[in-house]
C-alpha cells in the first residue's frame, strides 16, 4: 500500500515537471531572460531597438537623412550651402550679404545676352561701361557693382577658388574704385598706383567681359595671375 502511494507521488511530480517549465524555460526561454522583459522579445521590440531608435535624436533620422545626414548639415549648409560653396565655404568669408550677392551675380549670368560692355584700358587701371537696355537688367548691373566695391572696400572676399579674383583682393587696398550710374548702367573706374595691381585690374576686367560673354562656363574656370613687373 505504501508502494502504491508512493508510486503515484512520483507520477504527480513528474507530471507537474513536464507541465511547467524549467527553470531554465521561464528565465531565458519565454520567460524573463528569454522573451519577457530580459529575453528576446524586448530587445528586439523595445523602442530602443524598433522603434524610437531610429526616429530619435541620435538615431537614423538626425544622423542619415535629417539635420546631420542629407540635411541641414548634410548636403545643405554643410555639402552644397552655407559650409560648402555658399556663405561660410570657399568662395566667401561668412558675411551675410554673400547669399544675395551670389543670387545677383547668377542674375546677371543668365541675362548676359542683354548687357552690352566696353572696356578701356589706361595706364593705371581701367574704366569700363556696363550698360542693358533692360530697366531690371540695368538696375541690377547698378546694384552688383556697388556690392563689388563694398566688397574691396571692406575686405570681404569673393570667388576665392579663382587665384586672379583672389589675388585681387589680396591687393584690394592699393585699388581706388570709383563708379557713377548711367541711365542703362554703370560705369566703373579702377586705379591703382601699384604696377602689379595695375595689372591685376586689367587681368580682372578681361575676366569680368568674359562672364559676360561666356556665361556659367567661364566662371568655373581659374584665372591665371599676370605677370609681375
Amino acid at each position: 500500500m505504501k508502494n502504491q502511494k508512493f508510486g503515484i507521488a512520483l507520477l504527480v511530480v513528474a507530471g507537474l515537471l513536464i507541465a511547467s517549465p524549467s527553470m531554465a524555460q521561464r528565465g531565458q526561454g519565454k520567460g524573463p531572460m528569454g522573451k519577457g522583459p530580459m529575453g528576446k522579445a524586448p530587445m528586439q521590440q523595445t523602442p530602443m531597438q524598433q522603434g524610437a531608435r531610429q526616429q530619435a535624436p541620435m538615431g537614423q533620422a538626425p544622423m542619415g537623412k535629417g539635420p546631420m545626414g542629407q540635411g541641414p548639415m548634410g548636403q545643405g549648409p554643410m555639402g552644397k550651402g552655407p559650409m560648402g560653396k555658399g556663405p561660410m565655404g570657399k568662395d566667401a568669408g561668412g558675411d551675410a550679404a554673400f547669399t544675395a550677392d551670389r543670387n545677383l551675380f547668377h542674375q546677371l549670368l543668365q541675362h548676359r545676352d542683354d548687357i552690352r560692355r566696353d572696356v578701356k584700358k589706361t595706364d593705371n587701371g581701367v574704366e569700363t561701361l556696363t550698360e542693358s537696355d533692360k530697366p531690371e537688367v540695368a538696375a541690377s548691373i547698378q546694384n552688383h557693382v556697388a556690392s563689388m566695391e563694398k566688397r574691396v572696400k571692406d575686405k570681404q572676399p569673393i570667388h576665392l577658388r579663382d587665384p586672379l579674383f583672389a589675388e585681387v583682393f589680396r591687393n584690394s587696398d592699393k585699388i581706388k574704385f570709383v563708379y557713377e550710374k548711367t541711365n542703362k548702367g554703370m560705369r566703373v573706374t579702377e586705379t591703382s598706383e601699384d604696377a602689379y595691381t595695375v595689372k591685376l585690374i586689367q587681368a580682372h576686367a578681361d575676366v569680368v567681359s568674359l562672364f559676360v560673354k561666356n556665361g556659367f562656363s567661364e566662371v568655373q574656370k581659374n584665372h591665371a595671375l599676370p605677370a609681375k613687373p
